[in-house]
């Protein structure tokens, strides 16, 4: 038998093995490799990129951001939406009598390296003329020209694409309007200059005149899809335009306290610098800007305002409000301007206090009323608490002989009652809750919401009035205008704006459409005292069928051709041309109105007014023709609602834009720098300018990190290579302790 010896191998030592090649290193260390090299040359390529200095610092980010911290400033590319481009406004505004001329310069600043096209979409009053635009280089000015839409958006085309700069500004809704700018160089300032046309807006509230003027600032993000005498009683204009007339004693003017947002000095984002000179044409007894921190300063017959810390953020809108003492409180207003031997004209005519023999104002029928609050997602926050308040204080204001119902929307609607029920004790209790559980979400239905209040017919023996509580944020404007005028029968609609940036637009033609009236909330402290102002107007007497005789010896073009009914407290306001030359130095005679309104018996009565004319000479009347223009348009769009054909309006609507120099929906004003000033071989990019984001009053910030975006780039790339160095330590000592 044979034995075999159990072999046991000693380990050879590692110096006497014969190795003639280097293995292969494994696919996964050539990977790391690769890696580890791009990333050393991606990290020295952002060092050198901080080397150069005063690039600027973009972060990009594929979505567009919801929402929009006040001033982001916007740039498009492939990469997606970054901050960039940085904005400052300067307004300047001259207000005489009820006209206000307003210069608004808006400096577009490209602190990047690379060639620009600034887009910047921002809000004007919506009765507001635009009739001129300079662009602004350094000492250079560029008068702008107004062209039919197509052309002048083709000659800026053109400039852009040959490296010149230019600059267009359009209008996309009558208060909304985009100015475009293209190649704005490297580290360099342009600046556009538009100056527009404002009419002055008069209310009488409680037998107190107050005057205002508001400059939209900022834009709220839109969702697309009593018994009288009825003897004539003449009222002479004075030489200064104004006709004096006795008024109830002026109220104390009431302090409205600090803005909405205190933003410090050196961090306001999209700043607004503004300068105001008043000459009221009569004494006054108040004069406060509700929102905004002023300076006032008296001078002579005039009052200069400025804003306190000199700017100030631009996420509120700008109102100014000022009353004469209760003597000078106008009647009426007669005020021309002669332009180009042709002579236009204002007239303002103060309807008077319906009361009865008690003082108290006379009540109509009794009402049905329906309620729409709005609570999708752009009233979240303070305004869905003001539009709360504001339904709350306005069932508070029901009688016992009212019926009423509220309907709630936004991306669909419910009715609290099947049909308009009784204000009695238990149905207000059951209203009261429903407000107050209401939460603000979702998108903006305006349309079947509007037709639900509008199309049934009021109960026998009431009169039906809707009251819509929204702030507006919706685009489809007109499509909502032809539903109110096509379903609106004998009800009348009254709007009720709510926030600190309402589309205002929307809000007055809605109650135009719906022959009713508008009323603006902007604070809480304010719900009480408009609430009561608006039923105030429910109850009173219309003056409907208003016609105006203007002297014989004068052929007028007088605009609005239809003039709407007036509610307690609004004036009559009418904008004419003269077409006699000269017309201004035969100024005798005087004008007649008449008009309708319903007695609190239910009989037709008629009230009259005489307007003595006097010679008017005055030079300084401006602008009065560029809001006559500006009249007529909106007539003649408000034509193509009513089903006019549109090629016929927009022929129309061209002639007068044209001839009176006004930016409209089919002109623009273009501007082009004559020589070239980006090479042809650099990119010019494209950025969205945007406006503030408003959502309850309170400004949305856009979310920022403390580091910026080259250097996470860095920071990134560093910790990369730690983790690769990492992994090939680790992947050395392996091998080193395999073989030991």
């Amino acid at each position: 038998m044979f034995k075999f010896n159990t072999f046991k191998p000693h380990k050879i030592p590692k110096h006497l093995l014969m190795q003639n090649d280097k293995p292969s290193r494994p696919w996964w260390q050539k990977l790391m490799l690769f890696i580890f090299l791009g990333l050393v040359l991606l990290l020295g390529l952002a060092i050198a990129d901080m080397a150069r200095g005063e690039s600027v610092d973009l972060e990009w980010g594929r979505e567009y951001p919801a929402q929009l911290g006040s001033g982001t400033l916007l740039l498009k590319s492939s990469r997606g939406y970054a901050q960039a481009l940085h904005l400052n406004t300067d307004i300047k505004v001259k207000i005489n009598g009820m006209v206000a001329e307003v210069t608004m310069i808006q400096e577009f600043k490209n602190p990047s390296e690379d060639y620009l096209e600034g887009v910047y979409t921002f809000p004007l009053q919506e009765k507001t003329a635009v009739n001129g635009m300079t662009m602004i280089i350094g000492e250079r000015r560029i008068v702008g020209k107004i062209k039919e839409k197509k052309e002048a958006q083709k000659i800026y085309q053109a400039a852009k694409k040959a490296g010149k700069r230019a600059a267009l500004t359009q209008q996309q809704r009558p208060n909304l309007f985009q100015q475009k700018v293209a190649n704005i160089g490297p580290q360099q300032s342009i600046s556009v200059e538009l100056r527009y046309i404002q009419p002055v807006q008069l209310q009488l509230a409680n037998g107190v005149a107050q005057f205002s003027l508001r400059i939209p600032t900022t834009i709220t993000p839109r969702y697309t899809p009593a018994t009288f005498s009825a003897e004539a009683r003449e009222v002479n204009v004075a030489a200064s335009g104004w006709g004096q007339g006795d008024v109830a004693e002026v109220q104390a003017a009431d302090p409205r306290g600090a803005p909405l947002i205190n933003t410090p000095v050196n961090n306001v984002k999209n700043p607004m610098s503004l300068a105001i000179r008043l000459r009221a044409g009569l004494p006054l007894a108040s004069l406060q800007a509700p929102y905004h921190k002023t300076v006032i300063d008296k001078r002579g017959d005039q009052h200069e305002l400025s804003l306190l810390n000199g700017v100030d953020v631009m996420n509120r809108d700008f109102e100014l409000h000022w009353q004469p003492v209760a003597e000078q409180a106008p009647q009426a207003a007669f005020f021309l301007q002669s332009q180009q031997q042709q002579d236009f004209a204002l007239l303002m005519v103060q309807p008077p206090q319906f009361e009865d023999t008690e003082g108290k104002g006379l009540q109509q029928l009794p009402r049905e009323l329906i309620f729409i609050i709005d609570s999708s997602g752009s009233m979240g926050g303070e305004s869905m608490r003001q539009a709360k308040a504001g339904l709350l204080r306005a069932l508070d204001s029901l009688s016992a002989n009212d019926r009423f119902n509220i309907i709630e929307f936004d991306s669909t609607f419910q009715q609290l009652f099947a049909r308009p029920v009784a204000a009695s004790e238990v149905n207000l209790s059951r209203a009261q809750d429903f407000v107050q559980r209401l939460v603000a979400g979702g998108g903006t239905q305006m349309l079947k919401p509007l037709l639900a209040a509008l199309t049934p017919q009021a109960s026998p023996g009431y009169i039906k009035q809707v009251v819509f509580i929204t702030d507006g944020a919706v685009s489809n404007e007109a499509q909502l205008f032809k539903a109110i005028h096509e379903t609106l029968g004998q009800a009348r609609l009254f709007t009720v704006a709510i926030g600190s940036a309402p589309n205002s637009f929307f809000m007055r033609k809605a109650a135009q459409y719906g022959r009713g009236s508008y009323t603006s909330i902007t604070l809480a402290s304010e719900v009480e005292e408009k609430v009561s102002l608006l039923f105030q107007r429910l109850s009173s007497p219309v003056l409907s069928n208003i016609r105006i005789q203007w002297p014989q010896h004068l052929e007028v073009e007088a605009w609005p051709q239809r003039v709407p009914d007036l509610y307690a407290g609004e004036p009559l306001v009418v904008y004419a041309k003269l077409s006699d030359k000269n017309a201004s130095q035969n100024l005798a005679g005087e004008i007649k109105l008449e008009a309708d309104y319903i007695s609190a018996t239910g009989e037709r009565q008629r009230w009259y007014k005489t307007v003595v004319l006097a010679k008017q000479l005055r030079s300084d009347n401006r602008g009065i023709a560029s809001l006559w223009g500006r009249e007529k348009i909106a007539d003649l769009m408000d034509q193509k609602i009513r089903g006019a054909k549109a090629s016929i309006i927009r022929e129309q609507v061209l002639a007068v834009a044209l001839q009176q120099q006004l930016l409209s929906k089919y002109t623009s004003f273009v501007a082009v720098e004559e020589e070239p000033t980006r090479p042809q071989a650099k990119v010019l990019i494209k950025q969205q300018v945007a406006n503030s984001a408003v959502k309850g009053q309170q400004r949305i910030a856009y979310p920022a990190t403390a580091t910026s975006a080259r250097w996470n780039l860095i920071l990134g790339a560093t910790l990369l290579l730690l983790s690769l160095l990492g992994l090939f330590l680790k992947q050395a000592l392996k091998r080193r302790y395999c073989y030991a």
